[in-house]
């Protein structure tokens, strides 16, 4: 995952190698990034792929991209992941996360009592672009320049 990233942002990477960084628990080099990543003054790094950082209590404020790729089989370890998304920091004018989920597991903790519903589903089918179309009145989900991705 971290090295498409970087082959997707090759050009910011060329200016700053901490773009995009892997933190983990033997990575001394991410370990390093860590309060950088978490600190809104900080501009790198950008994006950050990870195994378990999300579900440690890390409070990373102005994380605006969730992105699930392995299942998750506890509720709570799912909510902390999450959670760590929906923390506001009004300065970066950050109110919302987006989360993408590629194996299903919103599916499994779904709670709209708790939750809410959310703002908008995008489902790609095979042929479909991976962006969400532009704003589609008759649904009332917001277009594209209505999400803050990273």
């Amino acid at each position: 995952m971290r090295q498409a990233l970087i082959n997707e942002n090759a050009d910011l990477v060329a200016e700053n190698s901490r773009y995009v960084i892997r933190i983990t628990g033997n990575d001394p080099e991410g370990q390093a990034q860590l309060g950088n990543f978490i600190d809104p003054e900080s501009r790198y790094p950008v994006l950050v792929t990870t195994s378990g950082l999300l579900s440690t209590g890390v409070d990373t404020q102005t994380c605006r991209l969730i992105v699930l790729d392995h299942d998750i089989g506890s509720m709570s370890e799912f909510k902390q992941i999450v959670g760590r998304g929906i923390r506001v920091h009004e300065d970066t004018r950050k109110f919302f996360p987006t989360l993408m989920d590629f194996r299903g597991v919103t599916n499994h903790f779904s709670d709209p009592d708790f939750d809410g519903e959310p703002v908008q589903i995008y489902e790609p089918g095979e042929d479909d672009p991976v962006s969400p179309p532009d704003d589609d009145s008759t649904t009332g989900h917001p277009g594209n320049d209505e999400f803050d991705l990273l």
